[in-house]
C-alpha cells in the first residue's frame, strides 16, 4: 500500500469518527466542573402517585422511563439527552401521560463552566404540590456552592413558605376558637404562602382558617378534621 492510500484511508477513517469525538465530553482549557443536582425533596407525602421521567436523545434507554425518587439528584444520563417529568397514580408507574407532564426539558445536567465563574456546585430543590385536580412542581431553594473560598449561597423563593423554621417550634394542637394566638398566626402565615391567598394573620382561629387548613390536609392526603396536629405540622416545616 503506497503512502497515498495510507493517507487516504487514515483520512476516511477520521471523518468516520470526527462525530463521535466531536460529542464526546472534552475538558477544555480554563473550564472546571459543575455538580448540578435538581430533586424532588417531598415525594414521601403523596402515597398515591409517582413522578415518573423520560428521556430522549442519543444516549437514551429504549423507552427512557424511569421512577423518580424521594430526595435524589435527577439525571438524565447525556448532557445531549433531554428530559420531561411526568405524574401518574401508582397503578400506572410506567405510563407517560401528556396530560399530566410537570416539566418539559428539565435541567440537570451541569457539565463544565469557566473558570471565571467560581461555582462548583448547585442544588435546587422542588416540591410537589397539588394544583386542581393534578399537581404541578415548584421550586423552593437554589443552593450553591464555589471552588473560591466564598461562603454557600442559598436562595429560598417565594413558592417556599418563609417562616418554616418558626413553624418547627409550635408544640400543640391549633383549633377553631383559639384567640391572638402566635402558633395561629404563624399557620396562617405559612398557608397564606402555600396558597397564595391573603387571609387574615390575626392569631384568630376561625372558619376560614379552618377552610384553608382542610384544604392543605386534603393536598397532602391527611384526614381533614381542620385542626393542626403534629402530622399537619411535620408537613409544614
Amino acid at each position: 500500500m503506497n503512502k497515498f492510500k495510507i493517507f487516504s484511508f487514515v483520512f476516511l477513517f477520521g471523518l468516520i469518527l470526527s462525530p463521535f469525538f466531536a460529542s464526546a465530553d472534552v475538558i477544555m482549557p480554563g473550564t472546571h466542573y459543575l455538580d448540578l443536582c435538581a430533586k424532588v425533596i417531598n415525594l414521601d407525602s403523596f402515597s398515591h402517585i409517582v413522578l415518573i421521567g423520560k428521556t430522549s436523545g442519543p444516549m437514551a434507554s429504549s423507552n427512557g422511563v424511569f421512577l423518580v425518587k424521594n430526595n435524589t439528584c435527577i439525571s438524565k444520563g447525556y448532557k445531549f439527552n433531554s428530559l420531561d417529568l411526568y405524574w401518574n397514580t401508582k397503578e400506572n408507574p410506567e405510563v407517560i401521560d401528556a396530560d399530566k407532564r410537570l416539566v418539559k426539558d428539565m435541567d440537570v445536567y451541569g457539565g463544565y463552566v469557566d473558570d471565571k465563574n467560581p461555582i462548583k456546585k448547585q442544588t435546587i430543590e422542588y416540591s410537589l404540590v397539588s394544583s386542581g385536580s393534578g399537581f404541578k412542581l415548584v421550586k423552593i431553594s437554589d443552593t450553591s456552592e464555589y471552588n473560591n473560598g466564598s461562603p454557600i449561597q442559598i436562595k429560598n423563593f417565594t413558592d417556599t413558605p418563609s417562616n418554616s423554621s418558626d413553624i418547627s417550634k409550635i408544640k400543640k394542637t391549633l383549633k377553631v376558637g383559639m384567640k391572638n394566638d402566635e402558633s395561629v398566626r404563624m399557620v396562617q402565615k405559612y398557608l397564606n404562602n402555600f396558597f397564595k391567598t391573603n387571609m387574615k394573620e390575626d392569631g384568630n382561629f376561625g372558619l376560614q382558617t379552618k377552610k384553608a387548613v382542610m384544604l392543605f390536609q386534603k393536598n397532602h392526603q391527611l384526614k381533614s378534621d381542620g385542626s393542626v396536629g403534629l402530622q399537619t405540622l411535620m408537613l409544614m416545616k
